[in-house]
């Protein structure tokens, strides 16, 4: 789980970004609150923004490049979508909430598109048997990185 938390004068905003397949939503939850701490349990924390969508983004190209190096010329005929890099201005712009919140929701919104690219270059890899064996035949983790909120 990821915890997009934005830290404010008057309140801590928290949003919940789901990272494992089979959740019934993605994004799972939003506080406004003043101790933000039962909320940050088991959660890797980042800070909204472009910096933690950037990050997560070129880890994931990473792992793409990754598992077509692997490929070689034991798997053929497989496609890997492209990463698409989410941009935070149109979600920006799409907001309704709550105006406090609005700079967590976009970058939640973000992770949360991408955790769905994710899942996605997860599956296609896990098509393949060769791939299974270099990797794994489970979904692997995302590719987070810690943060310190």
């Amino acid at each position: 789980m990821i915890a997009v938390v934005d830290k404010q004068e008057e309140a801590t905003v928290v949003w919940h970004v789901q990272t494992t397949v089979g959740d019934t939503a993605v994004m799972s939850g939003a506080w406004i609150v003043a101790d933000p701490t039962d909320l940050l349990v088991g959660a890797v924390q980042v800070r909204p923004g472009a910096e933690a969508v950037r990050e997560l983004a070129a880890a994931m190209n990473e792992e793409r490049e990754r598992i077509r190096e692997a490929c070689g010329d034991k798997v053929t005929g497989l496609r890997l979508d492209a990463l698409v890099e989410p941009d935070l201005d149109q979600i920006s712009a799409a907001y309704q909430g709550e105006p406090a919140a609005r700079r967590a929701w976009v970058t939640a919104t973000a992770l949360a598109q991408l955790v769905q690219q994710w899942h996605t270059l997860e599956t296609q890899r896990r098509s393949r048997k060769h791939l299974q064996e270099v990797f794994g035949k489970e979904i692997r983790p995302l590719p987070l990185k810690h943060h310190a909120a």
